[in-house]
């Protein structure tokens, strides 16, 4: 039997091994290749294994950042300026992730492990191979939102609304693409760079709705549903579809969010709760984020539809009646049931006039106690109170009080005392509180 020499089966051994014992010149000197795109990975935590996974990991995002350099030179070469570092971060990742998914056009030129140094490895794309696969992506791209839009556009009743969203997701798609400043194309009739006719179009679209209300200025009572129209329309005859408009006041912020119907209506209330009595001015926007506009990420002017309305806001009339028996002989007592009712219901107290909405009246009963001989010299009332409201001819409810007693020399100083005694417990009765409060449900 033959005996095969022992350095024949050290070169078989080296060679399974898939490295070579010297160290390449390409760890220490990256190598030129015009005709390529390159990418060196290495790694050394002592997993061989591992080693090859992560290094080869890389060499693969080497490439896509050297790709990533290239698209971003010739996007510096046109005629925007509308990225920032951070975006090329992402598109590094995209196309990381494109050459991942093409790894049949990327060769593995060399690889090298070593205690020392951990597993290396050189990585080549061909660069006729990438523009094949850039090619086929922007192509892909641009079919894409071409599609996009012209379903959008072509759907029997299309609205703005519509549109506007198709125009956000087409944008969307164009400006997270590491090719989003080379993709070009036609679109609405017009040949040119994609982004920018997307973006005309979005802002001739947005700037050419309007927002109107009816009334265009509000007077309403504070607590009681204020009736509000307001139409989105567009400055041609397409429809206006769904909006979302927020209404925002000085120092409170946007504080109610009106959504229109498919006509761009909405007809509904004011949710007037958040604002101080008096005069305001509310400001309402139409919300675009709801369409996937991300307005600070569009460097072309986009300006949504904004309105000013007027706002009086007036506190609620109520007509009172005092009913006071002819012995009662306390002083300015309409005065003390007026400045009471003003802390526990949600109205202006005033005279009863033909046109008040609501009537509060107050019907005051006194009961002066038996002598005793426990009690000579002395005087002891009772005081009570019956409150009704009425609205449109009818009660909305009534309520009796507890009987509050005085005493005192006279029957007038008697009566003072059973008077405070009576306005006191009527702050701290909460039961009548809560009715008064409640009082606008009762419609």
């Amino acid at each position: 039997m033959k005996r095969r020499p022992v350095f024949v089966s050290t070169l078989i051994l080296a060679a399974l091994s898939g490295c070579v014992s010297v160290e390449p010149d390409w760890i220490t000197s990256f190598p030129a290749s015009p005709g390529y795109y390159i990418g060196i990975g290495s790694s050394n935590t002592g997993d061989r294994g591992r080693d090859m996974e992560l290094a080869r990991s890389k060499a693969l995002a080497g490439i896509a950042s050297e790709i990533s350099t290239q698209i971003r030179s010739e996007q510096r070469l046109t005629t925007r300026e509308t990225s920032e570092g951070g975006s090329y971060v992402e598109a590094e990742v995209v196309i990381s992730e494109t050459v991942g998914e093409n790894l049949r056009d990327v060769e593995t030129v060399d690889s090298y492990y070593s205690k020392e140094l951990g597993y290396w490895i050189l990585l080549r794309l061909n660069k006729a191979a990438w523009e094949r696969i850039q090619r086929e992506e922007t192509a892909g791209l641009v079919a894409r939102v071409t599609d996009l839009l012209e379903e959008e556009y072509g759907r029997p009743g299309s609205t703005e609304a519509g549109r506007i969203s198709a125009l956000g997701k087409a944008w969307t798609i164009v400006v997270d693409s590491p090719y989003a400043e080379l993709l070009s194309g036609e679109l609405f009739g017009t040949e040119g760079s994609l982004l920018d006719l997307i973006e005309t179009e979005l802002q001739r679209r947005v700037e050419g709705l309007s927002i109107l209300f009816e009334p265009a200025e509000i007077v309403g009572e504070i607590g009681r549903p204020i009736p509000l129209t307001m139409t989105v329309v567009g400055s041609d005859s397409t429809p206006a579809g769904k909006f979302s408009v927020d209404l925002s006041a000085a120092g409170i912020g946007v504080f109610q969010r009106l959504t229109t119907d498919a006509g761009g209506v909405y007809d509904g209330a004011l949710d007037a709760s958040p604002l101080a009595l008096g005069k305001s001015v509310l400001t309402a926007r139409l919300d675009l984020e709801r369409h996937g506009i991300e307005i600070d990420r569009i460097p072309r002017a986009v300006n949504p539809p904004t309105r000013e309305l007027p706002v009086d806001l007036r506190q609620i009339s109520a007509g009172l009646t005092l009913g006071v028996p002819e012995e009662m002989t306390i002083p300015n007592i309409r005065g003390a049931v007026v400045a009471l009712l003003s802390d526990l219901v949600p109205f202006k107290i005033a005279e009863p006039t033909a046109d008040d909405r609501f009537t509060v009246d107050v019907e005051l009963s006194l009961r002066k106690a038996p002598a005793s001989r426990y009690t000579e010299g002395l005087v002891f009332v009772f005081i009570e109170a019956v409150f009704s409201v009425r609205s449109d001819g009818r009660t909305l409810f009534s309520y009796r009080s507890e009987e509050h007693k005085g005493g005192g020399l006279s029957l007038s100083q008697a009566q003072d005392k059973a008077f405070d005694a009576l306005l006191r417990g009527l702050r701290e009765d909460e039961e009548l509180s809560s009715r008064f409060a409640g009082i606008l449900s009762y419609e």
